[in-house]
């Protein structure tokens, strides 16, 4: 896609960040700046900057930090903080991450290891990084290799190739 100054930007439309799904780009008018039209879970319509949702600086309207701070009353505790940080980087609550831990049997979704490992006694939440959708939930281990992989199947499938030759050869 082209911007009004000639330069080339990548078309966010039907990506999800947060609770935000970006609907299509804009220029706002009086301004030569182009912003992204998204929508909120809630409903709620606004123009968002690139930056601001590729950063994950802009994750909703604001209408689940209101309703959540209202819901409990555990603003200090640490379920509370983790609520929040699961709401703003990856659009899902606490209780959604246990439902998919749970779903797993409570273990690793490559490997089936019962301990996350690393920092953190938490699992960590794989997600595609084209849409934000969240994927599963894998150990420290795991989710480093991926990682380092780019999430390529192609060259993941070299490595196992590379592994069953290399091991091959040693026999």
């Amino acid at each position: 896609m082209i911007a009004k100054n000639g330069a080339t930007v990548d078309d966010l439309s039907g990506r999800v960040f947060g609770r935000w799904t970006v609907i299509k780009p804009e220029y706002v008018e009086g301004s030569n700046m182009l912003m992204w039209v998204c929508e909120c879970q809630c409903g709620t319509k606004k123009h968002v900057r690139r930056s601001s949702l590729i950063s994950g600086r802009s994750t909703s309207c604001g209408c689940f930090h209101k309703s959540i701070k209202t819901k409990h009353g555990k603003s200090h505790t640490a379920e509370y903080k983790a609520d929040l940080w699961l709401i703003k980087k990856y659009g899902i609550t606490l209780s959604e991450y246990d439902e998919i831990l749970e779903s797993q049997g409570g273990v690793c979704a490559i490997c089936g290891s019962d301990d996350p490992q690393g920092k953190g006694a938490r699992f960590h939440v794989d997600h595609c990084h084209e849409t934000g959708e969240v994927r599963g939930l894998l150990c420290h281990f795991c989710n480093i290799g991926l990682g380092h992989f780019k999430d390529s199947r192609e060259a993941l499938q070299s490595a196992i190739n590379y592994l069953n030759i290399a091991g091959k050869l040693k026999s």
